[in-house]
């Protein structure tokens, strides 16, 4: 078991050796669970929402290649364009 020590600054904030922080992937600027549990308390690394809703859109489709990405972009892009206009005319009549 390895166990580690840090102190506790006045505004209530201890660093997480690098050890740690290397072995939970945590990295400046993200966010840690603290969960307390029978034993005592848990600390966790909260995973980003990029890596929450990449993990839920994840396809088994082939990646498009970059021309394929940017026509698709251009057309959402013309579809949206399309849907304000109409929008707009509607409003107007």
């Amino acid at each position: 078991m390895r166990v580690y020590e840090t102190r506790v600054t006045q505004k209530g904030q201890v660093t997480v050796p690098a050890e740690i922080r290397k072995e939970l992937g945590i990295k400046p600027r993200d966010f840690v669970r603290f969960e307390f549990t029978p034993d005592g308390v848990r600390l966790l690394p909260v995973p980003s929402r990029v890596d929450r809703y990449f993990g839920a859109a994840a396809s088994s489709r082939k990646a498009l290649t970059w021309r394929e990405e940017r026509a698709a972009f251009e057309e959402g892009v013309t579809k949206e364009a399309e849907s304000v206009r109409q929008s707009e005319d509607d409003a107007l009549s």
